[in-house]
């Protein structure tokens, strides 16, 4: 399953988002979480937002003051909901951006690295987790 639009509605999102709940995707996501943790913990700043496609909040172990997840559907509990194309916040605004698996599903992820590069702020991280879509 690939969208073509950012602006499609999470919902289309979600035979992914039932695989990420299974056995296999909790699995995949504690190994991404071990892997980011200690990337997460060196990364310092005042805000932090993790974007993607799962529930589970991957920044337990970042120092950050402020961190966050956005949503992307208007039925997730998250404090912020929106378009990943347009994302709501100002420019230079965020220390770190987590991307989590969010440029897998879409055709032409360019516009949401666009988004992303131009919240963080300059001396900030984008940390990107997905899948290897060249691999086995």
């Amino acid at each position: 399953m690939v969208l073509t639009d950012p602006k499609i509605p999470a919902d289309d999102l979600l035979p992914i988002r039932v695989w990420f709940s299974s056995s296999l995707g909790k699995q995949i996501v504690d190994v991404e979480k071990a892997i980011l943790d200690p990337l997460l913990g060196s990364l310092f700043g005042y805000h932090l937002v993790q974007i993607g496609i799962t529930e589970r909040e991957l920044y337990d172990a970042s120092p950050v003051g402020h961190k966050f997840k956005m949503g992307i559907s208007n039925d997730e509990s998250t404090p912020v909901i929106g378009c990943v194309n347009e994302l709501p916040f100002e420019k230079d605004s965020l220390d770190v951006v987590i991307l989590h698996h969010l440029l897998d599903f879409y055709e032409s992820p360019h516009p949401i690295l666009r988004e992303a590069s131009r919240v963080v702020i300059p001396s900030g991280c984008l940390v990107i987790a997905g899948f290897n879509p060249w691999s086995m």
